[in-house]
């Protein structure tokens, strides 16, 4: 019975040490499971990115080339005409039209609803993925984001107003957005940098008095 007794003892108070290794090692297991799962999501981000670059170049380009041919075509001067103003996250348009010039310039945009539906759906899609965070927009940015900056500015006197009920491209406008103040922000880092480096080759000269000696 001693012997028996002094088993039970010792795995008693071994038990405690076991039971902290164990958890230790579940511990460590789990963190391995969150590492490779956040590791494979970052993956799947950046391929998905990838693809929608890809998929921007190879499909949404040549919708915005055709939609500035049916302009031109049509004799189109609505959006050359309009002035935009982006301040952070504020959108400002205004027509530079007269009302009856107004009225013809959007008689003339139904003729070409059909290249600029195809081209806001496609823009919009491409969109949903990097301001839904499934897709890193880091990449997309280095990748693609001057010229869908660019084709998006010049295309806000038609979709903010189709915009403002909350419904349609929605998304086209927040990485629009996100990635204009970026640009913005780059732009003025490089003015600082050139403002600096001209104010350190500027030596100030001054005149001493007469009788400061």
């Amino acid at each position: 019975m001693d012997a028996i007794r002094s088993i039970l003892e010792l795995t008693y108070f071994a038990s405690g040490p076991l039971l902290f290794i164990v958890a230790c090692i579940g511990l460590y297991q789990l963190k391995i499971a969150k590492d490779t799962a956040r590791l494979n999501a970052r993956r799947d981000s950046l391929r998905l990115a990838a693809s929608e670059c890809d998929y921007y170049h190879r499909q949404i380009i040549p919708l915005l080339n055709a939609l500035d041919t049916a302009i031109q075509e049509n004799g189109i001067v609505f959006f050359e005409r309009s002035e935009v103003d982006v301040q952070g996250e504020t959108i400002r348009v205004r027509p530079n039209l007269a009302k009856d010039e107004l009225v013809k310039e959007l008689e003339k945009l139904m003729t070409i609803i059909k290249e600029t539906t195809e081209v806001f759906n496609a823009m919009e899609a491409f969109a949903l993925f990097f301001v839904s965070g499934v897709a890193d927009e880091r990449v997309a940015f280095s990748s693609v984001g001057k010229t869908y900056c660019n084709s998006v500015k010049q295309y806000l006197p038609d979709l903010v107003p189709i915009s403002q009920d909350g419904e349609y491209y929605q998304n086209i406008i927040k990485l629009f957005l996100i990635w204009n103040t970026r640009f913005e922000k780059q732009q003025l880092l490089k003015d600082k940098g050139r403002i600096e480096q001209q104010l350190a080759k500027v030596r100030d000269k001054f005149i001493r008095p007469f009788g400061a000696d």
